[in-house]
Parts: C-alpha cells; structure tokens; sequence
C-alpha cells in the first residue's frame, strides 16, 4: 500500500477586493397604530377629528370632510 501525501495551497491568484456597502434600496410597507393624548385639565366628553389639531389644523373640518388622509 503506497502512502500519499495530501498537500494544500492557497487557491486562485486574486486580489482582496475592497468592501463596498450595498445602496439602500429594500422597500417596506409599514404600519402602526399610535394613540397619543395631551391636554390640560379634565376632557369632557369624548375626542372627535374636530377637537385634534395637528399643527394648528384640525383632523377633521366643521363640515365632517377630513384634513389629512388615512387618520382615523
């Protein structure tokens, strides 16, 4: 029975490359449901799109049509 010898080498001749980082372009569909309240004093009563502002303007208008899309 012959003995072989089992040599390694370093494979291939290139180079190291530089890292580079990768362009940001995943897309994600997110949602969330956020219940936040501020106020002074005690809330009579309960909180309608009219009496919510979002800088200075009411969620929903005088007439029942709404602001600002998608706020429930």
């Amino acid at each position: 029975m012959a003995n072989n010898i089992i040599k390694g080498r370093k494979g291939g001749g290139s180079k190291q490359r530089t890292p580079t980082e990768q362009p940001d372009d995943l897309q994600s569909v997110a949602k969330a449901k956020i219940l936040l309240a501020l106020g002074e004093g005690e809330f009579a009563g309960g909180l309608t799109g009219k009496d919510i502002y979002l800088d200075g303007t009411p969620l929903e208008n005088a007439d029942g049509s709404q602001n600002f899309s998608g706020v429930s």
